[in-house]
């Protein structure tokens, strides 16, 4: 329970997942009311850091047009969210319910039922935990001619339906974790352009057969 407003919940620093005791919890309530609709509220120009990580209880997000800056990971491991709503925001849009700045992916809607996901070619960035946990997800692919450069740290862990994926040649490096715990994936295709692979890339991937 939390006896304050999203506005005050709002005003509270997250140095990590681990503070932000949603990370341990399920539901989130204000009063007695479980919290399955997140608004944030007009006026309000930042997101902080964490500041709704483990939220699994919301199945819904609408983030206001005065929203300048959203932290990092804001909205992990939000497993129930079906889609994030933004309109005339300079800096932030939303696409089928996915969070984008401009040409990077920020987080996938987790909730979806969709069971297959294309990134599109103006995707340049994708942020570290993007589709962390977005358990419906059979196959994501690239689309023809990619521009990713970057893909953050987990972005694509713990996708426990994920069968297989093909990282383009633009990609450098695999980054810490980055399919840890996807328990079914069976085919990972790694291009020619790879210098780096983190820390537990594959860590829990025990059905890879090539």
């Amino acid at each position: 329970y939390y006896n304050g407003t999203i506005s005050s919940w709002l005003e509270i620093t997250f140095p990590c997942f681990e503070a932000n005791p949603m990370y341990y919890a399920t539901n989130f309530y204000l009063g007695d009311a479980v919290i399955e609709e997140l608004v944030i509220p007009e006026g309000t120009k930042e997101i902080g850091n964490y500041q709704f990580a483990g939220f699994g209880c919301v199945k819904n997000v609408t983030i206001n047009s005065d929203i300048e800056t959203i932290g990092e990971e804001a909205f992990y491991d939000m497993t129930s969210n079906t889609a994030f709503n933004i309109s005339d925001n300079a800096s932030y849009q939303t696409i089928d319910g996915i969070l984008f700045n401009g040409n990077v992916l920020i987080s996938y809607a987790l909730g979806k039922l969709d069971k297959t996901y294309m990134i599109k070619n103006n995707i340049t960035e994708i942020k570290p935990y993007a589709f962390y946990h977005a358990a419906n997800l059979e196959n994501i692919t690239f689309e023809e001619e990619s521009n990713v450069t970057t893909i953050g740290k987990a972005a694509f862990a713990n996708c426990t339906s994920l069968k297989g994926i093909t990282i383009p040649e633009t990609i450098t490096r695999i980054e810490d974790e980055l399919f840890m715990a996807d328990t079914n994936i069976t085919t990972i295709n790694l291009p020619k352009s790879i210098t780096y692979i983190g820390v537990s890339a594959f860590e829990s991937c025990t059905t890879i057969e090539k």
